[in-house]
């Protein structure tokens, strides 16, 4: 009932706004930048791909950026209009004085894998041994955090190197290659080498932590509401249709694309990891920011004065949930 009901709002508010965007005369032009190449991004490509941004009046450009602190500098620069990165990502922003706000989140929860090599039999394996995620500070790093913290290690104390390798697929070759010993992959690269026989550590799935956030600049969304309200009536419009059962062939098209790969069985892992783990209603996670605030200003002690909620801005999304129950 709750998928139905979700699923009828999305298409109530989609419809509207793409009446209204078919009488416009041009589309407006807008750069969107993200930084994970995995099918934790198929929401945003297939926003583009089925032309749920068309439809509401938005001539996108995707923009892929390795390293999340980099999508946030092209944010505060202007060089793009909206981005796709965790919420340590944002926090880090925000204390250095960046206006952002998050409208809404494709994932609220950890959505990665803590990956380790066949030899690794224990978590007291790991001491001294190297970890890689795609950027220290980011959203794989926290994953990698909270896994260690479960497993009753400390990287600090235990001598545990963690390797920003800039790239998922960089980090899964790394792993097969004996290069670290350990990785934090989303499905579209864990679930494949789960069955090549590496081992997964940890049950960090259902941790609250925002990483999939749809960021703006506060200043943007004041002054431009229109536009963003448009782009995220096209979002969720996409979040739903990749969520749908029924859309799985264009949906594993577009991933695989999109990848490069004519893998199926890699597309099917990472969109089946991302339906496991995703909301059916993409609001922001105030939990799950806290949550990394929690371990991120013990690097940064600055973090602990940021009221996470004062970053999260809902507003047009429950507009459209209001406007779909009417």
């Amino acid at each position: 009932m709750k998928t139905h009901m979700s699923s009828t709002f999305v298409l109530l508010v989609t419809l509207l706004f793409a009446m209204q965007a078919q009488s416009a005369q041009t589309s407006q032009k807008v750069r969107i930048g993200y930084s994970t190449m995995s099918a934790t991004t198929a929401p945003l490509w297939v926003a583009q791909d089925e032309g749920f941004l068309a439809k509401n009046g938005i001539d996108s450009e995707l923009i892929f950026i390795p390293g999340p602190p980099i999508v946030i500098a092209s944010l505060n620069r202007g060089d793009i209009t909206l981005a796709m990165v965790g919420g340590a990502t944002v926090l880090a922003g925000a204390a250095g004085g960046i206006d952002l706000k998050i409208i809404a989140a494709i994932l609220n929860r950890v959505p990665h894998d803590f990956v380790v090599r066949p030899e690794v039999k224990r978590p007291q394996d790991l001491r001294g041994k190297r970890v890689g995620v795609t950027a220290l500070g980011g959203t794989a790093w926290m994953a990698a955090m909270f896994a260690l913290d479960q497993m009753g290690l400390n990287a600090d104390k235990d001598q545990i190197t963690l390797s920003s390798l800039g790239d998922q697929r960089l980090v899964s070759q790394a792993l097969e290659s004996g290069t670290i010993d350990a990785g934090l992959l989303t499905g579209t690269f864990s679930l494949r080498l789960k069955r090549l026989g590496f081992g997964f550590f940890g049950d960090i799935d259902r941790i609250q932590l925002l990483s999939g956030g749809i960021v703006v600049k506060e200043r943007t969304l004041k002054s431009d509401t229109s536009l963003i309200r448009s782009l995220l009536h096209g979002l969720v419009a996409a979040h739903a249709f990749v969520i749908n059962a029924k859309n799985k062939p264009r949906v594993l098209t577009t991933i695989m694309r999109r990848l490069g790969s004519n893998d199926k069985t890699i597309a099917e892992d990472g969109l089946e990891d991302l339906i496991r783990r995703t909301d059916r209603k993409p609001y922001p996670s105030a939990e799950g920011l806290k949550n990394i605030q929690r371990f991120m200003q013990l690097r940064n002690p600055k973090l602990a004065n940021i009221n996470v909620a004062d970053l999260i801005d809902d507003t047009l999304l429950r507009g459209m949930d209001q406007a779909g129950r009417e």
